[in-house]
């Protein structure tokens, strides 16, 4: 009995002695535990590959897509009515026609005689004013010689009788004129070069006045209408200097025209922010027709102290890393105006600066670095 009593003394000795070993253990490496620090160390150096930059002037170019309009479609009405006796061979459906070229033409014949009738009248009228006026001067003779210088009352001076015949001349003129005005307009022509959407004009149909027989547009009120939102606008409108580019595939062949800005934005899309621009072009004749698809290249603004870097060189958190004088590291928040594929053209920049060109995992600011010369220098 003592035996086990002694025997079990001993074992909660052995206990004892091994949980406060244990406990001497844990506070001795507690005391010597020093959490990180976030200052950075001397000793410490990450390799990294770093870039010299200098400010520089950069134009602004940026690219959207656009499709060819016509600022209006013109009605083929003609004026005067009768039956076609010629049609223009280029007068179809994808034709092209000169400005002022006849695209066809009514039978002349009636209205040929109408101006034959209005130039009877008009030398019928001339004669009676003629008569009138011959009979005003016999008029006159004899008052004279019975009155001596007496007024002579409008009645014997035939006052009435000569503003009637004037009136009746001005009728007859006008009336000339306006069958002269009918016969003009039995060949049909536009003032302006263009292209045929729609025609249904043939040799023998008879047409009517007001009637619509077709549809064209004119090649110079051709455009190109763009969407274009936020800094895109802001840059097209700041250009001094604006160039732009048309290019598209039609028949099967590869385009490429010079455009202009034509009309501004007249309202913005409130919901979506986009807002419509009109381009021009600046050639005189384009193959390009309404519905044709393109890309719009356009060359903006130039802006001074641009530095040009690298799109590998923006960190996970969006920030790009500065070299000081020390070779350590300032975090920087770039103030981008604009990114490509390949760089971001940050500003706020007047002299050369030093970047990291390449993510670097596990850097902080104030920490040294090692570049590639540095070392070659070890």
């Amino acid at each position: 009995m003592k035996k086990q009593t002694v025997l079990g003394w001993i074992q909660v000795l052995v206990v004892i002695v091994f949980v406060m070993t244990i406990m001497g253990l844990s506070r001795r490496m507690r005391l010597r535990y020093q959490p990180p620090s976030s200052e950075p160390s001397e000793e410490k150096r990450l390799f990294a590959s770093t870039q010299r930059l200098t400010p520089e002037p950069f134009q602004v170019t940026f690219s959207t897509t656009g499709v060819v309009t016509a600022t209006t479609d013109i009605e083929i009405v003609p004026q005067v009515g009768g039956r076609i006796v010629e049609v223009n061979g280029d007068f179809f459906p994808g034709g092209r026609f000169a400005a002022d070229s006849p695209l066809f033409e009514i039978e002349p014949v009636d209205f040929e005689l109408d101006v034959q009738r209005a130039k009877a009248q008009v030398s019928q009228a001339r004669t009676q004013l003629d008569l009138e006026m011959a009979e005003k001067a016999v008029a006159e003779a004899e008052w004279r010689q019975f009155n001596g210088e007496a007024e002579i009352p409008p009645l014997v001076a035939r006052t009435p009788q000569i503003l009637e015949a004037r009136a009746t001349l001005a009728a007859a003129e006008a009336q000339l004129a306006s069958a002269e005005l009918a016969l003009s307009r039995t060949l049909f022509t536009l003032p302006k070069a263009g292209r045929v959407l729609e025609s249904r004009i043939s040799e023998g149909q008879v047409v009517r006045n007001g009637q619509s027989y077709g549809t064209v547009f004119y090649e110079d009120d051709l455009e190109v209408t763009a969407s274009l939102q936020g800094r895109e606008l802001e840059w097209l409108y700041q250009a001094r200097d604006l160039k732009v580019q048309l290019h598209a595939t039609f028949r099967g062949q590869p385009m490429t025209y010079s455009g202009r800005l034509k009309r501004e934005a007249a309202s913005v899309n409130p919901t979506s922010g986009f807002a419509e621009i009109r381009f021009g072009f600046e050639e005189n004749t384009v193959e390009w027709v309404p519905g044709v698809f393109c890309h719009i290249q356009v060359a903006g603004p130039t802006y001074e102290n641009i530095v040009r870097v690298p799109v590998t060189a923006v960190q996970a958190d969006g920030t790009i890393w500065l070299v000081d004088a020390e070779n350590r590291l300032i975090a920087h928040t770039p103030d981008m105006l604009m990114m490509t594929d390949e760089h971001l053209a940050v500003k706020g920049w007047e002299e050369p600066v030093t970047i990291v060109d390449r993510p670097l995992p596990g850097a902080f600011p104030g920490v040294k670095i090692m570049t590639v010369t540095d070392a070659g220098e070890e």
